[in-house]
């Protein structure tokens, strides 16, 4: 990918969002109307709108044409891309905060708090090893008895004096 292309502007939304939060939504919607009708409809080498005839039909697009609004485009998919890892890294960070299990200021009138459900400590690595290699255990037989009564049983292949290898269920299909 090219995420170096969109670094100082994914440096920039960070600060911002920081900063705003929330509100950088209504920002970043503004900036997306803005790039629709000032870019998008709009031809990217000339500046010129596209006329109503070309935006209802089909018309010639230049491979400059094309490459800039190609452009243009990739840019903002990588920019999407950044500004949804600044949105979703704070909602982790928030996850992680200690003050989480306060609850809100919030108090809606006729309703009790929440009980604060404490999570169990996670279980330690060896039992977590454990379990899955149960699972693996039980799965790969199953596989294993699953593709044994598929093939109709093991491969009879010997091994002769000569150094050679004899297929017995080849053998078997050439008789019938």
């Amino acid at each position: 990918t090219h995420i170096h292309r969109v670094k100082g502007e994914y440096e920039r939304d960070k600060e911002l969002w920081d900063k705003n939060g929330v509100a950088m939504f209504d920002t970043w919607a503004q900036e997306s109307l803005t790039l629709a009708c000032d870019t998008a409809y709009r031809n990217p080498v000339t500046k010129d709108k596209l006329s109503p005839q070309q935006a209802g039909s089909k018309f010639d697009v230049s491979t400059q044409t094309f490459e800039a609004w190609k452009t243009q485009m990739l840019n903002k998919i990588l920019l999407a891309g950044a500004r949804t890892a600044i949105v979703l890294n704070d909602i982790l960070k928030q996850r992680e905060a200690t003050t989480l299990g306060q609850g809100t200021g919030v108090k809606i009138e006729g309703e009790e708090d929440e009980k604060i459900i404490k999570r169990a400590p996670p279980p330690h690595w060896m039992n977590a090893f454990g379990t899955n290699m149960c699972i693996m255990a039980v799965v790969v037989g199953l596989f294993l008895f699953v593709m044994k009564k598929q093939s109709g049983g093991a491969p009879k292949v010997t091994l002769k004096a000569d150094g050679t290898f004899s297929d017995a269920n080849k053998d078997a299909h050439k008789r019938i």
